[in-house]
């Protein structure tokens, strides 16, 4: 943005190079708000534990260790038979 396509832009940062730095954080944050509205909403962040943790319930009790080690085994064998 701020090449010489932009006179509008370019105005700007001109008019607000002189500015105090206090006034630029507060046109900064009206902009930032104005954003707000207009940016499209993100998904709510959904809990990734609870839901590690819900996968992780179950009936059966967890596997050995040398059931997972037979699996590895089995899983290396196919990938590379």
């Amino acid at each position: 943005m701020g090449s010489g396509k932009n006179t509008k832009y370019n105005n700007i940062i001109t008019t607000i190079s002189s500015w105090p730095p206090e006034e630029k954080i507060l046109l900064l944050q009206d902009i930032l708000k104005s954003l707000k509205t207009e940016w499209p909403h993100r998904p709510a962040r959904q809990n990734t534990l609870e839901t590690a943790l819900g996968l992780l319930v179950g009936n059966e009790p967890a596997p050995t260790d040398e059931e997972v080690k037979k699996w590895l085994t089995e899983h290396r064998l196919e990938k590379y038979s």
